[in-house]
């Protein structure tokens, strides 16, 4: 029903949502007439047709397995919502109709939308859970209110959901024995207290869900999903250090004191400024996503010409960091600079410090762990 886009709380939404987010755009493109371009052709129109970066250009269907996983124990009972919808609910009076079915036109529009889009990134899919969310509430709802038993396509949705959690130890400890990153000793104890709940988990499910027990199959997918937060809570903060900037940071970095100097070589990584509380330097020639910052900033303080810049700037006498990406650490001391020294390294990068920068954080002690 259109009328509903030309009443008066509507529009009163729109006029509110105008005054809170416009001001803000207004003044960012007095002050830089480029931005409106930018930000509406390049970052909007440019990526929906693929032309804006290349990169995240992605198949029609990337967000269809997203979806499913990451709604996960819950996208379990999502065929029981289809189902439910398709047969249709002669008793639902006209209100829970129109409620139900604008929660569905949402989920579709948001889903075919950015799947239509060339370029796709994980959170452009946020927009989804809502409707699925309130979806799922209001068929468990009428589960609980209504059903005696699981009905048959919750009944499946729920088995194969015991089903994956039982498979998902064997998959998580092949993942374990042949990944090189984490040392076996920090992160078994995590995997092995995870492995005996999903399996409990597992069992319990498919047992629930073969007999019918419509609340004992609810909680124990309440509980699961609480026990697998918990068990990801403890866990992935053992491992991240091995992965993340924050790995090869040492405390005394975060925050770094106010003359310290950062720099990135080939790609940033948006977490290294968050923990240091410091602007970071780097190569114009390769500025990723900041390819805009780029281009209008003035001078190569930031975005440094060419690795002689960054090299200069190792050998000046400002304490400087640089982080490098693992796979380009070997090559650091004969391109950039050759009195740079190691400090930490993980699996993906490596932090080098010049003479100066030492001082701050001190020579580091060969062969110390992480």
């Amino acid at each position: 029903d259109w009328r509903y886009l030309f009443q008066r709380h509507t529009l009163a939404g729109l006029a509110a949502t105008l005054v809170v987010s416009a001001p803000w755009f207004i003044l960012v493109s007095l002050h830089n007439p480029e931005f409106p371009h930018y930000f509406v052709v390049v970052q909007h129109i440019e990526r929906f047709l693929g032309s804006g970066i290349p990169e995240h250009v992605k198949p029609w269907h990337y967000f269809l397995p997203i979806a499913i996983a990451g709604f996960l124990p819950w996208s379990a009972l999502l065929p029981a919502v289809v189902s439910s919808f398709c047969r249709g609910r002669k008793e639902d009076n006209p209100s829970q109709r129109r409620m139900t079915t604008v929660l569905v036109s949402g989920t579709v529009v948001v889903l075919v939308f950015f799947s239509a889009s060339k370029c796709k990134l994980i959170p452009y899919i946020l927009p989804l859970w809502p409707f699925v969310a309130a979806l799922l509430g209001v068929y468990c709802s009428r589960w609980f209110s209504e059903a005696k038993s699981c009905d048959g396509s919750a009944r499946l949705g729920l088995s194969i959901l015991g089903m994956l959690v039982l498979l998902a130890p064997v998959a998580i400890w092949r993942f374990a024995n042949n990944q090189h990153d984490v040392p076996p000793e920090r992160v078994l104890p995590h995997l092995r207290i995870l492995s005996v709940g999903l399996v409990v988990w597992g069992v319990a499910q498919v047992l629930l869900a073969g007999a019918k027990a419509r609340q004992g199959s609810a909680w124990a997918l309440v509980a699961g999903m609480l026990m697998l937060c918990l068990c990801l809570s403890t866990t992935i903060p053992v491992g991240a250090p091995y992965k993340a900037v924050r790995g090869v940071l040492p405390d005394s970095l975060c925050p770094a004191p106010k003359e310290a100097v950062f720099a990135h070589w080939v790609s940033y990584e948006q977490s290294l400024g968050f923990y240091t509380h410091h602007r970071v330097a780097l190569l114009r020639e390769n500025p990723g996503e900041l390819r805009f910052g780029a281009e209008q900033e003035p001078s190569d303080q930031w975005f440094l010409p060419s690795l002689r810049e960054l090299g200069a700037l190792m050998e000046s006498s400002r304490p400087v960091f640089c982080v490098v990406k693992i796979e380009l650490a070997s090559r650091f001391p004969a391109e950039v600079s050759s009195h740079a020294t190691e400090i930490r390294r993980n699996a993906d990068m490596v932090l080098f410090a010049n003479e100066p920068a030492l001082k701050l954080v001190g020579r580091p002690t060969k062969g110390a762990p992480l």
